[in-house]
């Protein structure tokens, strides 16, 4: 029989435990999580709050009574950690919402994509993104999260109540309080302040994307909200919200990770990690599929390699060629002026390379294409290079007062966009022109 060292047990048990996210631990933090956890799972014994199933009333006064009561308890430790120097933001923002207009001219951020982008996203990483968003914006405000769920396999492996059949990609807050403004007609601010982090998804995708999806669900609650001059509010609603989770672009960007990493686990932990600028997450659990593709690209090189004969799509071809520094030469001219923080001519180049290289080079490349999902797609990456061009050009635009690190970002956001839309090339020989 083969014996096992008992320190590498341990050490195995250490790396499980890591993954899992139950590194056990005793310091005030951990027991201002567990507090909040223990807090939040009290109210898994009532159905899932009615606000986010798109209603407001439970027709049972008992069983709404004891559930208040559960959320007040969550409300009390959140608090809690507040005292203790845990979560010193929470509860820091009010909710008024903003003067569209002046947010626009002040911003150059126009609101009116949010009228159009609407829809799901299933990559992993933007949907812990828009969640984020949401979370962050209940901490700022004070509306005590109970729940985050990315997807029904993550609330099957926690064994949260619902499993597979969990609503999920969502979150879940206290909204007795809510109910009870709804049902009086009153408190308007308090129904403000919900709408602000309803909306705040959105605006979490917008800044990290450059482009944003009001999902289904999250406009119905909106419209349950706001029931007269909707879209006004809607649109001062988003306003408010990208105020505050862009002030808060830090906490929003180590909210994502620790979602990704320990997919909303721990409720108390994830909320915590807000204020925490300690917390450094895993880059083997964070990383993107691009990211550990990259680990195997030797041997997927060998694997799949190039045939000898000229493309079937020499318009992809086009568009590696950019990538690879050549092509236009937008990218590396982009790349050098950046890192020479030489802004100069980058202003202007920025919106005339969308017009050379977003709608000549892939829009050729789209067309080309096959009908289907992925030309469909197609689209909606060219426009996202758009909006990481304006990304760039916003982020140098004041002369003297650049922001040399957002227009990194944007840089690297564009070329993961490049890359997306390089993935989408078809598969197969190029099938003959219709008719």
């Amino acid at each position: 029989m083969q014996r096992h060292n008992p320190a590498h047990l341990l050490l195995v048990l250490a790396a499980a435990n890591a993954l899992l996210g139950l590194t056990p631990s005793n310091s005030p933090r951990a027991r201002a999580a567990d507090r909040l956890d223990s807090a939040a799972t009290s109210l898994e014994t009532f159905k899932p709050s009615e606000v986010f199933q798109g209603g407001f009333h439970d027709n049972d006064k008992a069983v709404r009574r004891a559930r208040r009561r559960a959320q007040d308890r969550v409300a009390v430790a959140y608090h809690a950690a507040k005292r203790e120097g845990l979560a010193p933001t929470f509860d820091s923002e009010d909710a008024n919402l903003a003067d569209v207009e002046d947010f626009e001219r002040r911003t150059g951020f126009e609101l009116s994509a949010f009228d159009v982008l609407t829809g799901e996203s299933g990559d992993d990483r933007r949907v812990a993104a828009h969640e984020a968003g949401h979370l962050l914006a209940s901490y700022a405000l004070g509306v005590p999260a109970v729940d985050c769920t990315l997807t029904p396999f993550d609330a099957l492996w926690q064994n949260k109540v619902g499993g597979l059949d969990r609503a999920a990609p969502a979150s879940a807050f206290c909204d007795g309080a809510l109910q009870d403004a709804l049902t009086s007609g009153e408190d308007s601010e308090l129904v403000d302040r919900y709408a602000v982090v309803i909306a705040a998804g959105a605006a979490a995708e917008a800044l990290e994307y450059g482009r944003a999806r009001l999902h289904a669900h999250d406009e119905r609650i909106l419209v349950s909200l706001f029931r007269d001059d909707y879209r006004s509010k809607r649109r001062a609603a988003l306003a408010r919200a990208l105020q505050i989770v862009g002030e808060r672009r830090a906490a929003l960007q180590r909210l994502t990770a620790h979602l990704l990493q320990f997919r909303g686990r721990s409720i108390g932990a994830t909320m915590l990690v807000i204020d925490d600028e300690s917390y450094q997450p895993s880059d083997l659990l964070t990383a993107t599929r691009r990211q550990v593709s990259s680990l195997f690209a030797p041997l997927l090189a060998f694997a799949a390699a190039p045939p000898a004969y000229a493309s079937d799509w020499p318009e992809f071809d086009a568009i590696r060629e950019e990538l690879k520094g050549a092509g236009t030469g937008g990218l590396a001219f982009m790349q050098q002026k950046i890192a020479a923080k030489d802004y100069g001519e980058l202003r202007e180049f920025t919106k005339q390379w969308d017009l050379d290289f977003r709608k000549a080079v892939l829009g050729k490349a789209r067309k080309a294409m096959p009908k289907g999902p992925d030309r469909d797609r197609a689209v909606l990456v060219a426009n996202a290079v758009t909006f990481d061009l304006i990304g760039i050009n916003k982020a140098i635009r004041n002369i003297g007062n650049e922001d040399d690190a957002e227009a990194r970002r944007w840089f690297d956001t564009l070329v993961d966009d490049i890359r997306d839309f390089v993935s989408l090339e078809p598969r197969g020989p190029r099938p003959p022109p219709e008719g």
